[in-house]
């Protein structure tokens, strides 16, 4: 009896001591959890385009444990917030001159120890909405172990927001089927680490590193145009509306879903002329305009002027017209319209997957030069292009606008 009592006390005693499954262990002052340094390489190409934050999802699969947090986005010592679970969330603190420890306003960026798959993607709340998971049939959120069902969403504003209205100033939409979204020229940034052992940290010191290579999950669409304009028309700037953007997509897959899509507005140029009087005497000009989006859905039907799949342009210009033997100069704005279905239909940029019922892209970037030239007179769109020609055609939208000067 008395042997076997002390052997009880041994096992006991070892037990606590050697502590190998940390969410079992209750030792005091024993760290329980491991701080993880996450570190992100970003490519020389991304330099421009790079964001500031990033959101970082980890899953243990095994004793099954997630965490999320909110970091910056540097190569390494990175500070940040833990978003989940909150009853983890510790926060930092530093000791002051004064010899006090103050809060660093920055948490403890930590998991408890074991085998973790690591994924981050773009945090920009101008952009994304935090939307990471996918709901049951109830509506509560369901994280699957291997991350499968990760899915960022694009945060989307009406026509008169700020976001909206305060870059593109007051922009009148003849597509009205949907909203808007933000980040035109912002990639969707995404990177995963499919295995880090995370040991048990004998202190604080012990710090583990995680890193990352974000990488766009968006595509970057190059739109090609060229315009034939009438003397003394000077164009000054272009403000373009592409629509049938999917509103999410899977981060593991890549697939977009298509019931629900929205539009994006965008810049477009042409080459610098050296002054306004060579601008008015140009003839033809051939502009360009970028984004960077989860796809572009094409309409159903090649003769719809609303919906998925349509190139609406606000044309900014200063005409200039005799008047009475003098000449009046006056700006105007042209509005015209395309429907892209030939343009997409000769540039997939996603195609159909049968199993998933949903699109996949087949690219990073593409092009989408529309081969019908756009006719700009003094007092209206001319119509361009045709359905028979397998070339989309260009149409004039009601609204033009006269405004004194």
């Amino acid at each position: 009896m008395k042997v076997a009592k002390w052997f009880g006390f041994l096992l006991a005693g070892g037990l606590m001591g050697a502590c190998t499954e940390v969410d079992l262990c209750y030792v005091d002052n024993h760290p329980h959890r491991t701080v993880l340094d996450f570190r992100f390489h970003w490519g020389e190409e991304y330099a421009a385009k790079r964001t500031d934050s990033m959101k970082v999802v980890a899953v243990r699969p095994v004793n099954l444990m997630r965490y999320e947090f909110r970091v910056s986005a540097n190569e390494q010592d990175n500070k940040g917030v833990l978003l989940s679970p909150l009853d983890e969330r510790q926060e930092e603190t530093v000791t002051g001159e004064d010899g006090i420890a103050h809060a660093s306003g920055n948490d403890y960026l930590w998991v408890r120890p074991g085998n973790y798959k690591f994924v981050t993607y773009t945090m920009d709340s101008e952009i994304v909405a935090d939307e990471s998971g996918t709901g049951d049939s109830e509506g509560n959120e369901v994280f699957s172990a291997d991350l499968s069902n990760l899915v960022v969403a694009y945060k989307s504003f009406k026509a008169d927001d700020p976001r909206v209205k305060g870059v593109f100033g007051d922009w009148r939409t003849f597509n009205t089927y949907t909203d808007y979204v933000s980040g035109s020229t912002t990639p969707i940034f995404s990177g995963h680490v499919d295995y880090v052992d995370v040991p048990i940290a004998e202190t604080r010191d012990n710090i583990v590193a995680v890193d990352f290579t974000p990488v766009p999950v968006t595509q970057h669409v190059v739109f090609k145009l060229s315009i034939e304009k009438e003397d003394s028309v000077v164009l000054d700037s272009i403000t373009a509306e592409i629509s049938g953007i999917p509103a999410s997509i899977e981060l593991t897959t890549g697939l977009v879903d298509p019931e629900k899509s929205y539009k994006m507005l965008f810049r477009m140029a042409y080459p610098a002329l050296s002054s306004r009087e060579d601008s008015a005497r140009a003839v033809k000009l051939d502009c360009t305009g970028e984004v960077d989006v989860t796809g572009i859905v094409r309409s159903v039907d090649e003769g719809m002027r609303t919906g998925p799949g349509i190139l609406h342009l606000a044309f900014y210009c200063h005409v200039t017209r005799d008047g009475d033997g003098t000449p009046v100069s006056f700006q105007k704005i042209f509005y015209a319209g395309i429907n892209l279905f030939n343009t997409l239909s000769g540039n997939k940029l996603l195609e159909w997957d049968e199993d998933a019922e949903k699109y996949s892209q087949t690219c990073h970037e593409a092009v989408l030069e529309i081969g019908s030239v756009l006719k700009l007179g003094k007092d209206k769109v001319v119509n361009g292009g045709s359905g028979s020609t397998g070339l989309d055609r260009w149409f004039e939208i009601e609204g033009d606008i006269d405004l004194d000067i």
